[in-house]
């Protein structure tokens, strides 16, 4: 499932490969859906960027990845949390790497002990 910004919502991100991959059934384009909080309970984990919805998704408990390949120079023009839970700031692994990340996350077993 993929919610795009607002921002985003009508510009190429969604016209490259979304779309596709929707069309394909690969992912569930959910831009359109008006309440995140929906989607935030039926997901898996979150991939973010420097959204405060991250603070949000961290009380559900499931994993968090921060795509943040500028984060220092972000954090240098616009100020930002502390990087890393250890910091006391950013809940969840932070992505620096400007190439195509795979995340995969697995639902918690209902069976397991």
């Amino acid at each position: 499932m993929v919610r795009l910004h607002a921002a985003l919502a009508d510009g190429p991100a969604r016209g490259f490969g979304l779309a596709e991959l929707h069309r394909r059934g690969v992912v569930v384009d959910a831009t359109d859906e008006p309440h995140v909080e929906e989607l935030m309970l039926a997901s898996d984990v979150l991939v973010a960027d420097y959204s405060a919805l991250m603070v949000d998704y961290a009380n559900l408990d499931p994993p968090i990845v921060v795509h943040a390949d500028d984060v220092d120079a972000f954090a240098a023009s616009r100020g930002m949390y502390q990087v890393g839970p250890a910091a006391g700031g950013v809940p969840g692994a932070v992505l620096r790497v400007r190439r195509r990340a795979g995340v995969r996350a697995r639902r918690p077993d209902p069976d397991a002990g």
